[in-house]
């Protein structure tokens, strides 16, 4: 079966604003990639530069993208092939309204790092967040604003597209 194809906006949408579920980074049972002395529960991840935030509704640069995908995940992401493939999803989102609502159904046995399941309120909360005017998100707009209504939760952000 072929994987459904989206357009690369809506994949980035969906890897980095649903990204923001701290998960469980290491989906391989807890033990480490790499390194020397590995450690179950411990993800060693070399870093070409010092992170600049943890939270990703603030993140900017690359180097930091690269290191919160290995700490969070989200609904859907990218396989080995470029291909958007669910994550947190059991599977690709259904459509409907003439493709513009995307109703995900999160897959079984999906948790944060103490075991609570995660719920859609999680991802709308994650969502809404980043949204939040207090917040003041830099980036949140540059992929959020093709949800309808996402702009106007936010004050007008220079450069924002």
């Amino acid at each position: 079966m072929q994987t459904p194809r989206f357009p690369r906006r809506l994949a980035l949408l969906c890897a980095l604003s649903l990204s923001l579920l701290p998960l469980v980074g290491c989906p391989g049972g807890g033990k480490s990639g790499g390194g020397f002395g590995k450690a179950p529960g411990v993800l060693r991840y070399p870093l070409t530069a010092n992170p600049t935030t943890f939270d990703p509704a603030l993140v900017q640069d690359g180097p930091t993208i690269d290191m919160l995908q290995n700490v969070y995940e989200g609904l859907v992401g990218w396989n080995d092939n470029n291909e958007v493939v669910p994550l947190l999803a059991a599977k690709m989102p259904e459509l409907s309204n003439g493709g513009k609502t995307y109703t995900f159904t999160i897959r079984d046995g999906a948790t944060f790092h103490n075991g609570r399941a995660v719920t859609a309120e999680d991802i709308q909360y994650s969502i809404t967040r980043s949204l939040d005017k207090a917040l003041n998100s830099p980036v949140a707009l540059n992929y959020l604003n093709d949800i309808e209504g996402a702009e106007a939760r936010r004050p007008f952000q220079e450069g924002a597209e």
